[in-house]
């Protein structure tokens, strides 16, 4: 969703490639249909991801190159040098932020970060609180960029709760350890014990963790496309993220767009909001609001105050600024690559 953005947000001359593991098909994956890219094979194991790396920068010669999440990150700024290419590097939440992971391997992964770091053009943080954190890393100090991530549907009104129906509160993500479904059950526990409440998970995932919701009376979607999930969402009078760990959620952004009350847990990517939207301070005024529709109604508003605040860099305006910025566009031509055609063909011959 994020690469989606990007790419629409970026000035109409710009030619993206982008390197993806494609499906056991031998298609591209499903999440790429509508975007406006030519799609690459990324290929399978890490060597030959390295190498992928390194043929598409010859053939392309691109203005930049853009890595997104940690093992993008670790192939391109392996495979290439930031003195020939320009690399950008987007995390999405670094690898050393998981809590599911030995304190051992999370020192593993900050170790390689602030080594990698040294050949790193520009680091596109995701996020106020991932800008703020890449800085505090020597080796990308002065070379951190806010590249505010958005939502993935558009603005409308959602559902109005009324004190004769439950309390419709809704999850989305992948059922993992970050997600963190027992936090979410434990949210929803606390609710019910003073009203009723009508639990979703949009996602799916972990097969244990997704019989512990179902054990819960959490009704769990599967996985479904962004229309039913705009839809599900909409119909939620309570958007809570329970996640332990993020870079920065778009379904906290599609939430806010669809003008729904969000409630999120003290983590990082959320350092610097207002104690009023997270747990357990929110939690405590949710719960006293559901003693009227009125009072839920004051409750609602307060919070879509806080977070249109929050959120009012989350734009297409600033993310197409900070995009020009990251790239270096200012200072480069745009679009410097040949045709798609020809890529694709000097690409496939070397890359087999």
């Amino acid at each position: 969703m994020a690469v989606s953005a990007y790419i629409k947000n970026s000035p109409t001359e710009t030619e993206h490639y982008i390197l993806t593991p494609f499906q056991a098909d031998g298609t591209p994956p499903s999440a790429f249909d509508e975007v406006d890219a030519t799609l690459l094979p990324l290929g399978r194991g890490h060597i030959r991801r390295l190498r992928k790396v390194a043929i598409a920068a010859n053939a392309l010669n691109p203005t930049a190159v853009h890595a997104h999440s940690s093992f993008a990150g670790g192939y391109t700024r392996l495979a290439l040098s930031r003195r020939q290419y320009r690399i950008v590097y987007t995390p999405h939440c670094f690898g050393f932020e998981r809590k599911d992971l030995h304190p051992l391997a999370r020192w593993a992964y900050r170790s390689v970060e602030l080594l990698l770091g040294h050949n790193t053009t520009v680091l596109a943080a995701c996020s106020s609180a991932e800008a703020a954190l890449s800085e505090r890393m020597g080796s990308l100090s002065g070379r951190v960029h806010y590249v505010p991530n958005l939502p993935s549907v558009k603005s409308s009104e959602g559902s109005i709760w009324t004190e004769s129906t439950p309390l419709r509160v809704a999850m989305i993500g992948r059922i993992s350890a970050q997600k963190d479904p027992q936090y979410f059950i434990d949210l929803i526990g606390e609710i019910r014990t003073h009203f009723p409440v009508d639990a979703l998970w949009l996602g799916d995932g972990d097969v244990a963790l997704k019989s512990l919701l179902h054990q819960a009376g959490v009704t769990v979607s599967g996985w479904v496309d962004p229309n039913s999930l705009r839809q599900e969402l909409s119909t939620a009078h309570v958007y809570i993220h329970s996640a332990a760990w993020e870079g920065f959620p778009i379904s906290v952004l599609d939430a806010h767009a669809l003008n729904r009350p969000i409630v999120v847990r003290p983590i990082g990517a959320f350092v610097d909001l207002d104690p009023n939207a997270k747990t357990p301070t929110a939690t405590s005024a949710l719960i006293d609001s559901l003693k009227s529709t009125e009072s839920f109604s004051k409750w609602t508003a307060n919070n879509r105050l806080i977070w249109s605040d929050y959120l009012k860099l989350n734009d297409s305006s600033t993310q197409a600024l900070a995009l020009i910025s990251a790239w270096g566009l200012e200072a480069s031509s745009i679009g410097k690559a040949s045709r798609p055609s020809d890529i694709i063909e000097k690409y496939n011959m070397n890359g087999n």
